[in-house]
């Protein structure tokens, strides 16, 4: 097995991060997403796991702000897809510790995620440092990881637009 992770290239990998989205998810909702996303310019950061020409797997960052603002960024992860006969491979966890460090070279100080911490947990992600956030789907899946030693922050949470259509 052998892949690569790098940056999308919007004209050229859209189509394949769409069949990806669709074919690793029970609905369209995340698909949906991202294209809203990248039609609204709010990707931060797309990265691709990218195999023998064909797209395996994806990692999107998006930019979110905090009121009172902290001082320093913060992205949300979200969503992070790998094709279904290809989970548990590692694919995930490549791309996501790859958008983690350039999420870090990028001088981001916080990364939020709504997800299973028996995965997030093992990059650092703590629900206790997502406690103090106010945002729509707060609670035990909600977690944050710092990626410079920040504080935990306090504050509402404002994501992009299209995660306001999200059900």
């Amino acid at each position: 097995m052998s892949f690569t992770i790098r940056p999308e290239q919007t004209i050229d990998d859209a189509a394949g991060i769409d069949a990806l989205l669709r074919a690793a998810f029970p609905e369209a909702v995340e698909a949906d997403l991202v294209q809203r996303l990248r039609a609204d310019g709010d990707l931060a950061l797309s990265l691709v796991a990218e195999e023998n020409g064909a797209i395996i797997g994806q990692v999107a960052f998006v930019p979110i702000a905090l009121d009172p603002d902290p001082g320093y960024s913060i992205w949300g992860l979200a969503p992070i897809s790998v094709l279904p006969h290809r989970q548990g491979q590692g694919i995930g966890s490549a791309l996501t510790e790859a958008g983690l460090s350039q999420a870090e070279a990028a001088g981001v100080g916080l990364v939020l995620v709504l997800g299973d911490q028996n995965f997030y947990g093992r990059f650092g992600f703590d629900t206790m440092l997502a406690d103090g956030i106010e945002v729509a789907w707060a609670g035990p899946y909600f977690a944050g990881l710092s990626l410079n030693d920040t504080a935990a922050p306090r504050g509402k949470a404002t994501y992009p637009a299209a995660f306001a259509d999200l059900g």
